[in-house]
């Protein structure tokens, strides 16, 4: 039996959805996805899929500078910070050295949360910033801010919504 706490936090749960599924389907963008945990990526490749996104993934660095080298057909770049080798700042300074404005959008996917955080990695050459745990309304609305330079309007979509809840975080 559910008590009556528990069933107003499903009630505000319900309430709270949103649509995701399909919502960057029109702009299809093509996004280069760099983390070296392969759980990360596989939440963000889903939340990302689901919304029409089609992602290519590398799991260093080095294989996203590969990667991007061998394809500069990308819309957004989302790069974690923490990794070996060559960490997300290290990877970003060096893509940018070689393409300057011809690369995309970089934004950095971190647990560093704190404002201080996402001020250093603004002005360490991201363009944007996105805490971990991910949380799939801000992701997709970040990865459209980005692509389009606008705010969102996911709130507006009428589509089918599905849940927040259906989505993993990380």
């Amino acid at each position: 039996k559910l008590k009556i706490g528990k069933k107003t936090a499903i009630n505000k749960a319900t309430k709270e959805e949103i649509v995701l599924t399909n919502y960057l389907k029109k702009l299809s963008p093509k996004i280069l996805l760099v983390d070296d945990n392969a759980v990360n990526r596989k939440v963000a490749r889903e939340i990302l899929t689901r919304a029409g996104c089609d992602i290519l993934e590398a799991e260093s660095g080095l294989l996203a500078i590969e990667n991007y080298t061998k394809s500069q057909d990308f819309n957004l770049i989302l790069m974690d910070i923490q990794m070996p080798v060559l960490d997300g700042i290290e990877t970003t300074k060096k893509l940018r050295e070689t393409f300057g404005s011809k690369l995309p959008k970089v934004v950095a996917m971190t647990a560093y949360s704190m404002q201080d955080d996402k001020e250093k990695f603004l002005n360490s050459g991201f363009d944007g910033y996105v805490s971990k745990p991910i949380r799939a309304e801000i992701l997709v609305k970040t990865v459209e801010k980005m692509i389009v330079g606008k705010k969102s309007a996911i709130s507006k979509n009428k589509k089918t919504p599905i849940s927040v809840s259906s989505f993993p975080s990380f």
